[in-house]
């Protein structure tokens, strides 16, 4: 069937397999005649299993689609442009399965994240010489750059280790890392990957000074509630403007990181041409990792759900081509996320597969019944896994089916 360039909503209809359809895609067209009109997908199995029997590929409309499945839409639709970016050696290692990590320098990563986890939550904790716990991190940062050199996907798999009472020491950390790992997708010089890395491990830091209660409050803000939360940027600047010793990116990054292209964001509500690069790869890292976050307020929600509200407010409010870049480095399904296969089976993405974006390799804790299994390493990318044409039927919220994310998938981790 031809594909209709140009639908009733105005984007282009992309072509999606039916083994990689997702509950939240607007089906528009199908490569044969229609027996239904055009519709949502979301009525689960039922649909799914009726049109793979029917046809072998639709046409979604991505602007009818809903968010948690745009980041997919996107990957189909535009393909990277191999010109654009080389793999650095520490992005191909990434791409390597975690599996084959040095489980000493593996060791030494935990270690090093849990130390600059801990210099961090004191430095939360002391409002009047936190500053005097700078120059510590600092080093620290230093340290994480090396170790990203050398197990990458360790760092980053760690950043989902999450517990929502240490939730927002963890998050300054685990946005740092993702920050610096991004930042090393993109070729940044070491200066800058550091920059980004004390800017995310500082980026909260004037929330020491809010009234506590209200942050831990786990029900909706009040509009005076939400202001004062919306202070902690200000307060966090007036905190760090004046040190000699922090870079000025840094600084200018933690004050404008809630800033939104088209001048909706705080705290002066800038448009985007004021908004320096750092402060944008900041904004989306900081969303990224609070949505796939537990917090007193929300559930985590899964990584796609996350990369799909990143990917629809791209160019309002997020920068379009970082995004792109985002969801090109950490993948669709990035380590540490909870899926289930089309045969029911539940597992967790260990390694991403390179030119395989929808077909990473899971570690299988359930199997078709959700009964617990030892861990199964599965490719997805094989094209014959014993008859079986496995892939994933969707994505789920981290904790789903009691399948927690606590320790590394790896000898000794």
């Amino acid at each position: 069937m031809q594909q209709d360039p140009e639908p009733p909503g105005g984007s282009r209809l992309v072509e999606v397999p039916v083994s990689l359809l997702e509950n939240g895609m607007y089906i528009a067209a199908l490569d044969r005649p229609w027996m239904v009109p055009p519709h949502l997908l979301k009525r689960g199995k039922s649909d799914l299993r009726r049109l793979r029997s029917y046809c072998r590929s639709v046409y979604v409309d991505p602007e009818r689609s809903q968010p948690q499945v745009q980041a997919i839409l996107s990957a189909l639709q535009m393909p990277p442009d191999p010109s654009e970016f080389t793999p650095s050696p520490a992005e191909e290692r990434r791409r390597a399965s975690i599996a084959s990590n040095d489980p000493r320098e593996v060791q030494h990563a935990e270690q090093l994240y849990l130390k600059t986890l801990r210099t961090l939550q004191r430095l939360m904790r002391d409002e009047h010489d936190w500053y005097r716990r700078q120059p510590t991190l600092q080093r620290e940062i230093g340290r994480l750059i090396a170790s990203l050199e050398v197990v990458p996907d360790t760092l980053v798999w760690l950043t989902r280790l999450k517990h929502r009472v240490a939730y927002r020491m963890e998050h300054g950390l685990n946005v740092a890392i993702l920050a610096m790992a991004f930042g090393q997708h993109l070729g940044y010089e070491r200066s800058r990957l550091e920059e980004l890395g004390l800017a995310g491990l500082l980026h909260d830091v004037g929330k020491m000074r809010l009234d506590q209660a209200i942050l831990d409050k786990p029900g909706p803000l009040s509009e005076e509630e939400f202001q004062h939360v919306q202070g902690h940027v200000l307060h966090g600047y007036a905190m760090l403007e004046h040190d000699p010793h922090l870079p000025t990116a840094v600084k200018i990054a933690c004050r404008d990181y809630h800033e939104r292209l088209d001048g909706s964001g705080y705290p002066h509500g800038k448009p985007g041409k004021d908004i320096d690069e750092t402060a944008r790869i900041l904004a989306i890292v900081d969303t990224y990792d609070a949505i796939t976050s537990d917090r007193v307020y929300s559930p985590a929600r899964p990584a796609t759900e996350a990369l799909g509200i990143l990917y629809q407010g791209r160019r309002y409010h997020f920068d379009g081509r970082l995004v792109d870049r985002f969801i090109d480095w950490i993948g669709l399904y990035p380590l540490g996320s909870l899926v289930e296969l089309n045969n029911g089976m539940v597992g967790i993405v260990v390694a991403q597969v390179p030119d395989q974006p929808l077909r990473p390799r899971v570690l299988v804790k359930l199997d078709e019944r959700k009964t617990a299994i030892p861990g199964v390493l599965i490719d997805l990318a094989e094209p014959d896994l014993g008859g079986l044409r496995l892939s994933i039927d969707k994505s789920l919220p981290p904790g789903a089916y009691g399948v927690q994310l606590d320790t590394l998938p790896i000898p000794g981790g």
